[in-house]
């Protein structure tokens, strides 16, 4: 969830294509996190105030370097590479949604209303009537949640704030506890790992936390999460369809920044006309690159080059000044004409983050909405159980023929007796063992599994599984303190 600003070239009147490291730098620049949102707007002229939670958002996007050690190097791109289909499905419907009304190709500048988002919502409820995957899984979802829906209304009521945002859920994952989004986002209220960490959540992503817990996947637990994020973004916005930005886009804290800066008012329809503004001079600016730039690589040769961009050997020696078709080298850098084609791949790539921002109210308006006119009603019964915190206990150990007697037995132990050993096993006749007794060794300590507590508790393990989706591996120790659901 970052926020970002594009820097265009100027003193032009019709640009190459920029050089890409330069583009990078500039961009990184103007990059506007929460935490330099909070610091610059805290001493803003009118001493406006931002309220409570500032330290935990300011922490939510500060860079520390203990973090970033704990941070495993290659869990990023390995996080992205897992994601779930039906993740990469919805990410591909949001895009399609909102492509219409961001046409590259349509003459004139986009335009950005309240009206027209109200258009969006509508496209959404028709998807999800007319699209059959879309509806099943929307059904599918809302069943599911059934039975966790209680508790997460509970949640949200605890945090005076409005229960029936426990269904954001739905728009970000049709309630699948295991999604996970291309981006990196998991659970069913999708959190990405530095956003889950500020807000309490547990996550394997990190070194320092727990290797067998994930807690983006725990509905309680997630829902906790969302309702303390939504709560702080309207806080800041007094804007539910503005907090929906920011909880789905980055985009959300640049428009407060030069809000609070420029003293302006603060709602939805203004942060639309500020992306309208940013995305037209995007726009505007794609529009008038002519050429982009190719680095020559091993390999390489302008046939190759001309497949690759579809163009012709004549057009590139001549726009490149080649005299002689075969001598091109390793790290030449050729200008290449821009397509219309690359021109629109462009725009979009520029303004993907804008459309996350823009996609969300509306869908989940349109979500909603289909729950009140009762497009899906059917539920799962809610799940009854109760929680205990793990404990340690006492390591059990199989009595083997080979042992012979309790005395023998203990000099397996360091620092334990055969009359430590008996007094922990009351119940034991020491004289008539024969194998295959279970003893319990004191002060040796075992870390629960959830499959030991099925076992201790004459459970299903299933059952545990499923009131427990945060416990990554039921073989695994379970950390001390951790309330287990049975």
């Amino acid at each position: 969830m970052t926020s970002e600003k594009f820097n265009f070239y100027k003193n032009q009147e019709k640009p190459s294509r920029p050089n890409r490291k330069k583009e990078e730098e500039n961009n990184s620049s103007s990059k506007l996190s929460r935490r330099e949102f909070l610091k610059k707007s805290a001493i803003i002229g009118g001493g406006i105030a931002l309220g409570g939670g500032l330290a935990k958002l300011i922490e939510m996007t500060e860079e520390e370097d203990s973090t970033s050690e704990n941070k495993k190097s290659e869990k990023e791109k390995e996080e992205k590479s897992k994601a779930t289909p039906e993740q990469k499905q919805i990410q591909e419907e949001n895009i399609k949604s909102i492509t219409e009304v961001l046409d590259f190709d349509k003459p004139g500048p986009i335009e950005l209303t309240p009206e027209i988002m109200e258009s969006i919502k509508n496209n959404w409820k028709e998807k999800y009537k007319q699209d059959h995957e879309l509806k099943d899984s929307l059904q599918k979802g809302y069943y599911e949640m059934g039975a966790w829906q209680p508790y997460l209304k509970e949640q949200f009521r605890q945090q005076e704030m409005p229960e029936k945002f426990i269904y954001l859920s739905l728009p970000e994952s049709h309630w699948q506890l295991n999604a996970r989004s291309p981006a990196g986002a998991v659970g069913p209220y999708q959190f990405t790992p530095k956003t889950a960490r500020t807000y309490g959540l547990k996550t394997n992503y990190y070194a320092d936390q727990p290797q067998n817990l994930e807690e983006r996947k725990d509905p309680i637990k997630s829902a906790s999460a969302c309702a303390s994020f939504l709560k702080e973004l309207y806080e800041k916005s007094k804007d539910w369809n503005l907090a929906l930005s920011g909880y789905n886009g980055g985009y959300f804290w640049n428009y407060l920044k030069d809000a609070y800066t420029g003293k302006q008012k603060i709602n939805y329809k203004e942060f639309l006309k500020y992306l309208e503004d940013n995305i037209n001079n995007i726009k505007q600016t794609v529009e008038s690159y002519e050429y982009d730039n190719y680095q020559i690589k091993r390999g390489d040769n302008l046939n190759k080059v001309t497949k690759k961009f579809n163009t012709t050997t004549d057009v590139l020696c001549d726009i490149n000044n080649i005299q002689d078709k075969s001598k091109i080298y390793i790290g030449q850098t050729l200008k290449i004409p821009i397509s219309e084609q690359s021109r629109k791949k462009m725009f979009e790539n520029k303004i993907k983050g804008m459309t996350q921002n823009l996609n969300y109210p509306p869908k989940f308006n349109a979500v909603y909405e289909l729950i009140q006119e009762n497009f899906v009603e059917e539920q799962k019964q809610p799940l009854s159980f109760n929680s205990k915190k793990v404990e340690t206990k006492p390591q059990k150990y199989t009595f083997k023929k080979e042992d012979k007697n309790i005395y023998q037995l203990s000099q397996n132990f360091p620092n334990i007796s055969a009359k430590d050993i008996l007094q922990a096993n009351p119940n034991i006749n020491s004289d008539n063992l024969h194998g295959g007794e279970k003893l319990t060794i004191p002060s040796l300590t075992t870390q629960p599994t959830l499959n030991s507590i099925a076992d201790d508790n004459n459970e299903k393990i299933d059952r545990l599984k499923n009131l427990n989706p945060a416990i990554e591996n039921p073989d695994l120790p379970i950390p001390k303190g951790y309330e287990v659901r049975s």
